[in-house]
C-alpha cells in the first residue's frame, strides 16, 4: 500500500492516534509501518466486532487474512481484498 494512501486513511479511522502518528517523522520508515501496523489492527477489529457477519464468515475472512499476511508472496493481494471490505 502506498504511503499516501496510508496517510490519508489514517484520520477517517482515528483523530488521535493519527496525530500521535504524524509526530513519527512522517516519511520515515517508522512512521510508515506504525501507521499501516495500525490500520491493519483497526480492519482486523472492525472484521470481529461486525455483528452482522455470522462468527463463521467473521473466522473464514481473518483466518484468510493471518493466513495471506504470513506469506509475503501474498500479503499486498491480502490487503488489496481487505481494504473493499
Amino acid at each position: 500500500m502506498c504511503t499516501e494512501k496510508i496517510f490519508t486513511l489514517l484520520p477517517e479511522v482515528s483523530r488521535t492516534f493519527a496525530l500521535s502518528i504524524r509526530a513519527l517523522r512522517p516519511g520515515t520508515e517508522l512512521a510508515n509501518d506504525v501507521a499501516l501496523a495500525y490500520l491493519l489492527c483497526r480492519l482486523l477489529d472492525t472484521i470481529e466486532d461486525d455483528a452482522a457477519l455470522p462468527a463463521k464468515k467473521r473466522a473464514a475472512i481473518l483466518s484468510a487474512l493471518g493466513r495471506a499476511l504470513a506469506d509475503a508472496a501474498h500479503t499486498k493481494d491480502a490487503l488489496a481484498r481487505a481494504s473493499s471490505l
